[in-house]
């Protein structure tokens, strides 16, 4: 059902090279920390950033910052911000907090037992979903779930009852109808095994709140499905999946496929997008080169499919990627500490800015006016894309074939 075109990406010369060469202005914020980040997110001019150790840094764009040491029981494995709610997932925990600018003031907590995997917050703060992986103790075998919080207490829950392995990844809609979640549907693959997509809905009309499954569609066998996005539209769900070197597009209404995008590299571990995945990003982390990233415009029906709008090429695995709400800014980071920073306008993407910082980036988020960058060791807030766009449209343009 792939429906891609060629095409050719524009892209500013002058810009690559270190932070330094490529804008003239000095980082906000650099942070040498004694741990890893691996996750992070960004709304309402704060971001938010959890390490392995389970430390999570909340810092402002403007370079001001907070550390809370330790707030749950393990590595900080996911954190959702709808500013002033934050919701981070440590361990087995899930800890909501009020934030005033960086200021963490928390709301409550609760053990759920299970090794927790994903949160979301939705955007009032009055619910946090969750997704566990379940847990094994000797031959009893806990089912993962998928569940919705009001404060501590769960106001629904479902047990997923296909193999805890696959499930990685949720996200909801921001009033936390609709929550899509990785999982092995039912009925599996042809060799027992195949990971894919759920849907569930969540629904607190009544007198005591509902979480519904609605169809769960298998895209993998063996392999995982990594990450997803669900529109706020309610229209579609993106995925992307290791090993299968795909990024799916489903109908959110049955779950029916509705264009696959391949790439030559392997394992798509993320996927992003505008609100409404009218555009979709991807990357390819593992296991070797090629590791491309792409720009996909979704043209939302099986026929026409999609434009594959811009594409290129890291030295090293991507490993995180974002977009902001209306896909205008688009960033990338890899494993060798290559940065990119892409605007796109219409159907056209530009380079805006590009870099490299030195080591392993596992966090990359496009803020309102900056770009956060954080790996093994360090945290550094770059400084406005707004004047990176400005340098970028001065700088001179020359079109580019993409590189395969």
């Amino acid at each position: 059902m792939k429906h891609g075109k060629t095409a050719v990406l524009v892209a500013v010369i002058g810009l690559a090279g270190a932070w330094m060469r490529a804008s003239g202005q000095a980082p906000v914020l650099e942070l040498s920390v004694e741990d890893r980040v691996r996750v992070s997110d960004h709304d309402g001019g704060i971001y938010v950033a959890g390490t392995l150790r389970g430390d999570l840094y909340v810092l402002d764009e403007a370079g001001g910052h907070t550390v809370i040491s330790a707030p749950g029981n393990g590595q900080v494995e996911h954190v959702s911000i709808e500013y002033p709610h934050l919701a981070v997932a440590t361990g087995t925990t899930v800890t909501q907090y009020l934030l005033t600018g960086t200021t963490a003031a928390e709301q409550w907590s609760m053990n759920l037992g299970e090794e927790l995997r994903s949160v979301d917050i939705s955007a009032d703060g009055r619910y946090v979903s969750y997704l566990g992986g379940g847990w094994y103790d000797q031959d009893i075998e806990m089912p993962g779930s998928v569940g919705v919080l009001e404060g501590p207490t769960i106001a629904a829950r479902y047990d997923l009852l296909g193999d805890s392995d696959p499930i990685y990844c949720m996200d909801a809609t921001s009033d936390m109808e609709y929550i899509a979640v990785t999982d092995e549907p039912s009925p599996p693959g042809p060799e027992g095994e195949a990971t894919g997509v759920e849907l569930f809905r969540f629904d607190d009309s009544g007198p005591q709140p509902t979480l519904a499954r609605v169809w769960g569609t298998p895209l993998m066998n063996d392999y995982e499905t990594t990450e997803i996005r669900i529109s706020e539209s309610k229209d579609w769900i993106a995925a992307g999946t290791s090993s299968g070197v795909y990024m799916d597009l489903l109908d959110m209404t049955d779950g029916a496929l509705m264009w696959e995008h391949e790439t030559p590299g392997k394992e798509q571990f993320a996927c992003d997008g505008d609100e409404n995945l009218q555009y979709v990003i991807g990357a390819c982390q593992a296991w070797w080169r090629p590791y491309p990233w792409f720009v996909l415009k979704n043209n939302g029906n099986e026929v026409v499919g999609y434009d594959v709008i811009a594409e290129g090429e890291m030295d090293g695995p991507i490993n995180d990627l974002d977009s902001n709400r209306d896909a205008s800014l688009l960033a990338f980071g890899s494993d060798l500490g290559e940065w990119l920073l892409l605007r796109r306008t219409g159907d056209v993407v530009e380079i805006a800015a590009e870099g490299n910082v030195g080591g392993i980036i596992d966090a990359i988020e496009v803020g309102d006016q900056s770009l956060l960058i954080a790996g093994d060791g360090f945290i550094m807030v770059l400084p406005e894309p707004g004047t990176l766009l400005l340098l970028a449209a001065g700088a001179g343009c020359v079109a580019l074939r993409r590189r395969r």
